[in-house]
């Protein structure tokens, strides 16, 4: 089995989306990093947060893992602020980190998702993609 990684990046560390990554977790032996104990600052054009938790978060994952999976509630129809906020740091990968950048290319990645609605409604994904 390839080596994956989840990443949980909901405001509830013990709720649903959890629950769902935990099962994941069982059946493929993928650790669950919860973002929300992380400190990872916006996004910032001049690069000042290079000492927050995301940099050396997202070198361990293209140094040490093939798949990722982005595991977020869905709110207001998109992905979780913590999980955006994650996503915009990518960034620093075309900037000031170039290398680990080009490590996330052909990577594989997927999208676990939860929401209350009874009816899935198109939304998150299109935003992901």
């Amino acid at each position: 089995m390839r080596k994956g990684i989840i990443l949980l990046g909901s405001s509830n560390s013990k709720g649903e989306t959890f629950k769902v990554s935990n099962y994941l977790c069982k059946h493929t032996n993928y650790p669950i990093v919860d973002l929300k104990t992380k400190n990872i600052e916006h996004f910032d054009y001049e690069f000042n947060n290079r000492d927050d938790d995301f940099l050396p978060l997202i070198k361990e994952i293209v140094n040490n893992y093939e798949i990722i999976v982005f595991a977020t509630p869905v709110y207001w129809y998109t992905m979780s602020g913590t999980m955006k906020i994650f996503f915009d740091r990518i960034s620093d990968c075309l900037k000031i980190e170039k290398e680990t950048g080009r490590k996330l290319r052909g990577m594989e990645m997927a999208v676990l998702s939860c929401g209350s609605d009874k009816v899935l409604k198109n939304g998150v994904l299109s935003h992901l993609s």
